[in-house]
């Protein structure tokens, strides 16, 4: 995997970890303040590469999402900001879903010229 230092890789096993520590961290803030939720990897890359139709894409997300707040121990309705990983050709980019303004952010090391050529389906799916 590329990182931000040339010949530096790293895995998603990796960020995985992190994204645990992370997690972690979060709990201990307090309570009325709203959550950062930290994914794994696997929440977005586990069906970016199929055969699955937009419909059933976004439904696959949601799930895993669901999930990974469960994971946590909360609520959707707490959750302030959602951060996803994303692993793709050999690239690891992030979006960042604010839930409480319904909006999203892509953080990438690198310049894009076609949105949809670098991301794929993924911007459409989280709209």
């Amino acid at each position: 995997m590329e990182s931000f230092f040339p010949a530096c890789e790293i895995f998603g096993h990796v960020i995985d970890c992190s994204s645990q520590v992370l997690n972690l961290d979060e709990s201990k803030r307090a309570p009325k303040s709203p959550l950062r939720v930290y994914c794994k990897t696997d929440v977005t890359n586990s069906y970016l590469e199929s055969d699955l139709t937009e419909s059933q894409s976004k439904d696959k997300l949601i799930e895993n999402l669901v999930l990974s707040i469960e994971d946590i121990d909360a609520s959707l309705h707490y959750v302030g900001l959602l951060f996803l990983p994303v692993i793709r050709s050999f690239h690891i980019f992030l979006f960042v879903i604010n839930l409480q303004h319904l909006e999203f952010v892509i953080i990438d090391n690198n310049k894009v010229d076609h949105i949809d050529e670098r991301y794929g389906r993924l911007p459409q799916i989280i709209k």
